[in-house]
């Protein structure tokens, strides 16, 4: 109905309510805030909504809800999966992915700066032992520079997960950054980046697009 105070009002006793704090209640705290244009508050509950359990009192973080991802998740999968781990880890994949949506959500609009507000939810997200979900938004901080024009600092971003360790993403690190340097006609590192976005996964579309592109040139 569009009564975004009234709605407040009631999913903020949801939350203030011992045992009853849930995803959902939060998510939908947040997109109430998120309505009124209310920065601080989107923020505030986007803590408060990493800081909750999944499973109500199993004291595991979100990244279980990926097999093999820290003792939780490895457990979990190095066993058949009984009725109960099915239910832990589709509550956790849910949980993953409110805080994902609610990241993405308020990271462009809670502070004046864009790359601020990416800043604040990263660290946040890094804070509650969400790595995964922190790479994700660092992603995003690099597209939302690249919609601006900015490609020295979206160059900035995609070269720190150039330099990382894991080969998650990693062709879509290469492929923006041929991207980037092939508007800028620096053909040579555009191919470069595209050959090492073929290299790691060679069925991606636009790591082959990129590639197709310098061919053309």
């Amino acid at each position: 109905l569009g009564h975004y105070q009234e709605a407040v009002e009631a999913f903020s006793e949801v939350l203030a309510e011992e045992g009853a704090a849930d995803y959902q209640s939060a998510f939908n705290l947040l997109v109430c805030y998120y309505a009124l244009g209310g920065k601080n508050m989107m923020a505030e509950t986007f803590s408060r909504m990493i800081e909750l359990d999944p499973v109500g009192g199993s004291g595991a973080g979100l990244e279980d809800a990926d097999a093999g991802d820290g003792a939780g998740g490895g457990d979990v999968a190095a066993r058949p999966m009984d009725e109960l781990a099915r239910y832990v880890t589709t509550k956790r994949r849910e949980a993953q992915q409110f805080t994902l949506t609610a990241a993405r959500l308020i990271a462009p609009v809670i502070d004046a700066e864009p790359a601020a507000g990416y800043d604040f939810v990263v660290g946040q997200l890094k804070t509650g032992g969400f790595g995964r979900l922190a790479s994700q938004l660092e992603m995003a901080k690099a597209v939302e520079f690249l919609k601006k024009k900015d490609f020295r600092q979206a160059v900035e971003v995609l070269k720190t997960f150039e330099r990382a360790q894991s080969d998650t993403g990693r062709e879509t690190v290469f492929t923006n950054l041929s991207f980037i340097h092939f508007i800028e006609g620096d053909y040579k590192n555009a191919e470069k980046y595209a050959d090492l976005a073929v290299e790691a996964d060679r069925y991606h579309a636009y790591a082959l697009v990129s590639k197709a592109n310098c061919l053309f040139v």
